[in-house]
């Protein structure tokens, strides 16, 4: 899965100019993410159904991987 975490770090640094706190920042949360879905045997993102559309529904309502991956925000 670290191929997906590259494409979007080099999208962001490249498209959306993020600096490299905020690209340390998502990488590191990223990394924690597919951690978590690794841990449930999710070994390929494809195959949750509908992933984009639950990420901004749960985005929407204050949901966030910090919260699903059972890290509480500060």
């Amino acid at each position: 899965m670290r191929n997906y975490i590259d494409s979007f770090l080099s999208y962001m640094k490249i498209e959306k100019i993020a600096c490299p706190s905020t690209i340390y920042d998502y990488n590191k949360e990223l990394i924690r993410f597919f951690d978590f879905l690794s841990l449930r045997n999710i070994l390929d993102i494809n195959l949750i159904p509908d992933l984009k559309e639950k990420i901004i529904h749960h985005t929407a309502s204050g949901i966030t991987l910090l919260n699903i991956t059972g890290r509480q925000k500060i």
